[in-house]
């Protein structure tokens, strides 16, 4: 069994498929394997043949839920899901993997772009050390999902992505796992490409971002003036 899985979702192409694909063969650490997680359109498959990667088409589904049905056939012990159009550095797993021992999820740092433009790139740093009435104030996740490796037996464990959200799912697990007392980690590294651009999924549901920001707020009411401590390493 692969140490990581790279899970690639996908609903539609958006144009940069392929560039994901390349991102994610092009692994300095040699320890993984790829999958392909789809619940829109059959010919997205074509990609995965091209470039022979096994391809999982599940049933119409939000996000959450594809995401959790992928992690379930999945065999790495560790998870990275990557976005159709954004990409790995080259040392992701590398950096992220050095970072894992003992944790059940590693963040690094990201590098944010818009649409083709790689050149306009700014650097994102997440915090290392935050409360969570800080997280409740801001509403919304401090770091990139994009990059994260998570542990698949802690994110099982913890019940997967919240199916309920479509906006919201990666900040809610961030808050479970936390609340959860799982340790999290901050690798202090660039692991991703991220990309800024109109087509993305959820980037203009203003109604549906204040309503999941209303359903976290009160989901962990209990939690949020608790102190979070993340080692960095």
């Amino acid at each position: 069994m692969p140490e990581i899985t790279i899970i690639i979702t996908a609903y539609k192409d958006r144009g940069w498929i392929q560039d994901a694909i390349d991102s994610a063969k092009k692994q300095t650490f040699k320890d993984y394997d790829i999958i392909f997680a789809s619940d829109g359109n059959p010919w997205i498959e074509n990609y995965a043949a091209d470039n022979n990667i096994p391809f999982h088409f599940f049933e119409k589904s939000n996000y959450a839920t594809l995401v959790n049905n992928a992690v379930k056939i999945a065999t790495g012990k560790w998870i990275k899901v990557l976005h159709d159009d954004d990409m790995l550095s080259e040392y992701c797993l590398e950096d992220l993997h050095r970072a894992s021992e003992g944790a059940d999820m590693v963040y690094g740092n990201a590098l944010c772009f818009k649409d083709d433009d790689i050149f306009s790139y700014s650097a994102y740093r997440p915090p290392v050390n935050v409360k969570f009435r800080e997280m409740y104030i801001k509403r919304y996740s401090p770091v990139n999902f994009e990059a994260e490796l998570i542990n698949r037996e802690s994110f099982i464990n913890a019940g997967g992505f919240d199916t309920s959200l479509g906006y919201s799912e990666d900040y809610d697990m961030l808050l479970n796992f936390l609340a959860r007392g799982y340790t999290v980690r901050h690798c202090d590294k660039y692991v991703v490409w991220y990309r800024h651009h109109e087509r993305q999924i959820t980037g203009n549901e203003p109604e549906m971002k204040a309503r999941e920001q209303k359903y976290i707020a009160e989901k962990y009411i209990d939690v949020f003036a608790k102190t979070i401590n993340w080692a960095v390493c």
